[in-house]
C-alpha cells in the first residue's frame, strides 16, 4: 500500500468517528442563547446564513491541502459542519413553510380575521359603523388588512365609531398612513402579501398608464409611490455597496480584496438584523441581497477570479437596480398627471426644480466623465472637448429647463434622461472603452495640434528666440529644479505644458533670453569639459586595457613555453628510461654489451657469445643494459658514430661501465657447397664500435668479417660469429 492510499484511509477512518462524535454537540450548539435568536429569525435570514456558511464552505475546501491526514481530517469535518448546522438552524423555517402550505381555507380565513381583542371592540360599535367597517374588510387585500388590525388594536372605541361613519375611499387613504408591522412570512401576510399588493397596484397603475387613463384611486397612487420610494432606498444601499466592492476591486490586490468582501459580507449581514430590529423591510432586503452577491464575489476572490469581481458586481449591484427603477418609473407619468390636475401650481413648481436638478446632475456627470477620460493639461482637451463638454451640458440644460412643465414627466424626457444615465453609468465602468477614448484623444491631439517640440542649442548663437517671417516668439521654456531651462519649439499662441504638467512660458523679454543663452552656453561649455574628461577617461581606460591584454599575452605565452619545456623534458625522461633494460648492478662491469642487426632487430646470439668470451679472459661484461626500444630507435648508431654523448651521459652509463661494446651486422650471406653434400657455408661482415662511457666519446671503430661452415644454415652462422669473436680476442675485446 503506497503512502497516498495510507494518509485517505487514515483520515476518511479518523474523520467518521469525530463526526459522530459532533452529532450532540451540533444540538448543544442550537440550544446556546445567540444561536438561539438565530432560529427564531425569518426565513429569508436564516437562508442568507446558509449561503454565507457554503460560501465559507467552499473557500475552505479551495485553501485547505489534504495531503497529511490532519489536513484531510479537518477538511473532512468542515465539509460537514456547515451542511448539519444549516440543517439545524433551518428546521423551524421548514416547519413553518410546510404548514403555511397545507393550512385549510377555513384556518386561512381565521388568520385573516381581527385577532379577539378587535372583534370586542368592532362587536360594541353601532350596526351602521360595524356594517361599513365590516364591508371596508371585505374590499380590503391583505396589506390593507393587516394595516386595520394594527390600527383597530391601539384605537378607542370613539376612534373606531368615527372611523366606522368616513366614506369608503377616506378610510382607505387613512390606512395608507398606518405602517403594516404584522405578519412574519405566513399565510397571506408579510413578504407574500406585500409582494401581491404591490403587483396588483403596479398593474393598475401600468395599466392605466398604457391606456392614457387616470380613473384609479387615490391609496393605489400612494401605495405605489411608497413603493418607488422603497426601491430607491434599496437601489442607494446596493450602490454604495457597490461603490465600495468595485473601488476595492480597482486599486487593491487579490487578498485585500477578498478580506474587503467578507468584511461587507458581514457588514450587509447586519444590515438584515438592523431592518429586523428597526422592521424597516427595504433595509432587509437590501442586506440580504447584498449579502448573496457579496457571498458570490468572495467566492470569486477565493478561487482566483479576481478579475471578475468588478464586472459582476457592476451587473449585480448597478445594473439590475437600475433596470428596476427604469421599470418603476416607467407608469410614473400616470401619477404625474394627478398631480398637475389636483395641483397645478405645485406641480409646476416640483417640475421646474426638477429640471434645475436634472441640469446641474447633467453637468456634474458630463464634467466627471471628461475628468475620467481625458488627462490635465491635454491642449485638445482644453481647446476643444472642454468647450464641446460645456456647450453639451449647457444646450443639456437649457433644453431640459425649456421643456413645458405640462409635459415635462412624460415617457419619451424620462426614457431620455435615463438613456443618459445608463450610458454614461457604462462608460465610467468600462476601463478598455475609457482606455480606447483616452488614445483617440491622444491621436487627434498628433494629427491637429502640434504639441511641444523639445530643442537643445550647442550656441546661444543658434537659438532662434523670434520667426523671420512674423516675429512671433518660438521659443518657449520651463525651469529645472537646478536652475536650469528646458526649450521647447511651438508655433501658436499657448497655452502649451510639457508631458510632466508644467505650464510652458513664452521667452518674450530680453532678460530671459539673456539667461537662456547664458545657460546654454554654460551648459555647452560643461558638456564639451565633461565629453573630454570622459574621452580622456575612455582613452587611459583603453590604453589601460590594452596593457593589461598584452602582459595577459605575454603570461599565457610563459605558461605555454614552460607547460612545452615540461612536455619535453618528460618526453625526454621517457624516451631515455625507454633504452635501459637493468638500471644498475651489483659491481661496476668493464663492458657494457650491445649487438643489432642491420635491420634494427637485436643480435642477442653475437652479444651472448661476446660476453662469455670477455668472461673467460677475466673481464667483467654483460648485455641485458640495454632495452630493445635503444635498438629499434636508432640510439645505438647514433653512439656508433660517436654522436650519443648527450644520451650517454643522461644515462650515467659511467656507473655501469668503463666502456661500451657496440656491435651490428651489415651483412650475412648463406651459401650450400657444391662438392660435399649438406654442407652450407654462411659469411657475415660487422662493424664494431668501441665508446666511452663517460662522455660518449668515440674510442675505436673497425669492421670484421668471417665465413663459418656448418651442416645447417644455423651452424654454419654460428661458426662464423665465433670466429669474429676471436678476431675480437686477439683485439683484446
Amino acid at each position: 500500500m503506497d503512502k497516498e492510499t495510507w494518509v485517505g484511509g487514515v483520515g476518511v477512518f479518523a474523520s467518521c468517528y469525530i463526526k459522530r462524535w459532533l452529532e450532540g454537540h451540533y444540538d448543544t450548539l442550537m440550544d446556546l442563547p445567540a444561536v438561539a435568536k438565530l432560529r427564531a429569525a425569518s426565513p429569508g435570514t436564516k437562508y442568507a446564513i446558509e449561503a454565507i456558511l457554503y460560501a465559507l464552505t467552499a473557500y475552505a475546501e479551495q485553501r485547505l491541502s489534504d495531503r497529511s491526514p490532519l489536513g484531510l481530517v479537518v477538511k473532512a469535518v468542515l465539509m460537514d459542519a456547515a451542511p448539519e448546522i444549516s440543517s439545524r438552524l433551518l428546521k423551524d423555517a421548514r416547519e413553518d413553510l410546510s404548514g403555511a402550505a397545507t393550512i385549510d381555507v377555513a384556518t386561512a380565513a381565521a388568520h385573516q380575521l381581527p385577532p379577539p381583542p378587535v372583534i370586542a371592540k368592532l362587536l360594541a360599535l353601532e350596526d351602521t359603523a360595524l356594517l361599513g367597517i365590516l364591508t371596508s374588510l371585505e374590499e380590503m387585500d391583505d396589506v390593507a388588512r393587516e394595516k386595520f388590525k394594527n390600527f383597530a388594536a391601539d384605537a378607542s372605541a370613539d376612534e373606531l365609531k368615527r372611523f366606522g361613519t368616513l366614506p369608503p375611499d377616506k378610510r382607505m387613504s387613512l390606512l395608507s398612513l398606518q405602517p403594516a408591522t404584522g405578519g412574519g412570512g405566513k399565510g397571506g401576510g408579510g413578504w407574500w402579501g406585500a409582494f401581491k399588493s404591490f403587483a396588483g397596484d403596479f398593474w393598475h397603475v401600468f395599466k392605466a398608464w398604457s391606456a392614457k387613463t387616470y380613473d384609479f384611486s387615490l391609496s393605489v397612487l400612494m401605495r405605489y409611490l411608497a413603493a418607488l420610494l422603497w426601491v430607491l432606498k434599496v437601489s442607494a444601499v446596493l450602490w454604495g455597496v457597490a461603490l465600495v466592492a468595485c473601488t476595492t476591486a480597482a486599486i487593491s490586490g487579490r487578498w485585500t480584496l477578498f478580506g474587503v468582501l467578507i468584511g461587507l459580507l458581514f457588514g450587509c449581514g447586519g444590515l438584515v438584523l438592523a431592518g429586523r430590529a428597526l422592521q424597516q423591510s427595504w433595509l432587509t432586503v437590501a442586506g440580504i441581497i447584498g449579502s448573496a452577491v457579496m457571498a458570490t464575489l468572495a467566492f470569486l476572490a477565493g478561487a482566483n477570479y479576481a478579475d471578475s469581481v468588478f464586472a459582476v458586481a457592476i451587473f449585480f449591484l448597478v445594473g439590475m437596480p437600475t433596470l428596476a427603477i427604469v421599470a418603476m418609473l416607467l407608469p410614473i407619468t400616470s401619477s404625474a398627471e394627478i398631480f398637475r390636475k389636483l395641483f397645478p401650481e405645485g406641480y409646476r413648481t416640483l417640475v421646474r426644480a426638477f429640471q434645475m436638478l436634472a441640469s446641474a446632475f447633467c453637468g456634474l456627470l458630463f464634467f466627471s466623465v471628461l475628468l475620467l477620460l481625458f488627462p490635465p493639461h491635454n491642449p485638445v482637451a482644453f481647446l476643444f472637448i472642454v468647450p464641446a463638454v460645456t456647450a453639451l451640458a449647457l444646450g443639456v440644460g437649457v433644453g431640459v429647463v425649456r421643456i413645458n412643465p405640462e409635459v415635462f414627466l412624460r415617457t419619451p424626457v424620462i426614457l431620455g434622461l435615463m438613456a443618459v444615465f445608463v450610458v454614461t453609468l457604462g462608460v465610467m465602468s468600462m476601463p478598455n472603452l475609457r482606455s480606447k477614448i483616452s488614445l483617440m484623444t491622444k491621436t487627434i491631439d498628433l494629427r491637429m495640434v502640434d504639441d511641444p517640440r523639445p530643442v537643445t542649442f550647442t550656441s546661444s548663437r543658434d537659438i532662434d528666440f523670434v520667426a523671420t517671417k512674423d516675429g512671433e516668439v518660438r521659443i518657449w521654456y520651463a525651469e529645472t529644479r537646478g536652475g536650469g531651462y528646458e526649450l521647447f519649439r511651438c508655433e501658436g499662441v499657448g497655452p502649451y505644458y510639457a508631458k510632466d504638467g508644467r505650464a510652458l512660458r513664452k521667452a518674450d523679454s530680453d532678460a530671459i533670453r539673456e539667461k537662456i543663452s547664458t545657460w546654454v552656453d554654460q551648459t555647452t561649455a560643461e558638456q564639451t569639459r565633461v565629453q573630454q574628461q570622459k574621452e580622456a577617461k575612455q582613452l587611459a581606460q583603453q590604453r589601460a586595457d590594452q596593457e593589461r591584454s598584452a602582459a595577459q599575452q605575454k603570461a599565457e605565452q610563459e605558461r605555454l613555453a614552460i607547460e612545452a619545456e615540461a612536455r619535453r623534458v618528460q618526453a625526454e625522461k621517457d624516451r631515455l628510461a625507454s633504452y635501459i633494460a637493468v638500471a644498475s648492478v651489483p659491481t661496476k662491469l668493464d663492458f657494457v654489451v650491445c649487438a643489432q642487426t642491420s635491420d634494427r632487430a637485436e643480435l642477442t646470439e653475437f652479444s651472448s657469445a661476446w660476453v662469455e668470451q670477455l668472461k673467460k679472459r677475466g673481464k667483467t661484461a654483460t648485455d641485458s643494459i640495454f632495452s630493445a626500444a635503444f635498438v629499434k630507435t636508432g640510439a645505438m648508431e647514433t653512439c656508433m658514430r660517436g654522436q650519443g654523448g648527450t644520451d650517454v651521459k643522461a644515462l650515467q652509463l659511467s656507473a655501469i661501465g668503463d666502456k661500451l661494446l657496440f656491435a651490428k651486422c651489415e651483412s650475412a650471406t648463406h651459401e650450400l657447397s657444391t662438392t660435399i653434400a649438406d654442407l652450407h657455408s654462411s659469411a657475415v661482415k660487422m662493424s664494431f664500435a668501441v665508446v666511452n662511457a663517460v662522455d660518449g666519446r668515440l674510442v675505436e671503430s673497425f669492421q670484421l668479417s668471417a665465413t663459418g661452415p656448418g651442416f645447417s644454415e644455423g651452424n654454419a652462422k654460428s661458426a662464423a660469429f665465433g670466429r669474429i669473436i676471436d678476431q675480437l680476442d686477439k683485439r683484446g675485446y
